[in-house]
């Protein structure tokens, strides 16, 4: 598991495997999962990270948590307060 911080872009990507891409989906307007040819999740696209990553829902979570407090990101376990 690797992840690619831009803060310009407010924005991380995080690969999951390394399998071509084959499509993907929205959770919501900020997190994208992308899956390879056997639908299961190769990367995590997270946008307006400087706000704080959702993480419930992410495959891989905790590790996920993990690697965004590795970059200095706030981690928000819930959507709701």
């Amino acid at each position: 598991m690797t992840i690619k911080h831009d803060p310009i872009a407010d924005a991380a990507y995080i690969t999951l495997s390394d399998v071509p891409y084959a499509g993907g989906h929205d959770l919501d307007d900020s997190r994208r999962i992308d899956v390879g040819p056997d639908q299961q999740p190769r990367g995590i696209e997270l946008l307006n990270v400087s706000h704080g990553v959702y993480v419930d829902g992410l495959p891989q979570a905790a590790e996920v948590a993990d690697l965004l407090r590795s970059q200095g990101l706030t981690v928000t376990p819930s959507a709701m307060p």
